[in-house]
């Protein structure tokens, strides 16, 4: 039997996706501008209600919804 699981949790290991990444707020942050191309400071102002989704204030204090894919940890 955990032979068995082994082998399924290997095969569904190497397909699955990267854990989501999780901001907290007041954290700085980089988010991705297309129109720009290019990355744009920020801070995480909160989470929404939709899933991967986050509200972030720009250096200019605009607050915008940004999806999690577009946002990525300051350094």
């Amino acid at each position: 039997m955990q032979k068995q699981e082994n082998y399924q949790k290997h095969w569904y290991d190497k397909t699955a996706g990267p854990e989501e990444k999780q901001f907290t707020e007041g954290e700085k942050v980089y988010t991705y501008d297309n129109l720009k191309k290019e990355w744009d400071e920020g801070e995480i102002v909160k989470k929404t209600k939709w899933p991967r989704s986050y509200y972030v204030k720009n250096a200019k204090g605009k607050v915008f919804r940004r999806n999690n894919c577009y946002v990525k940890k300051e350094i």
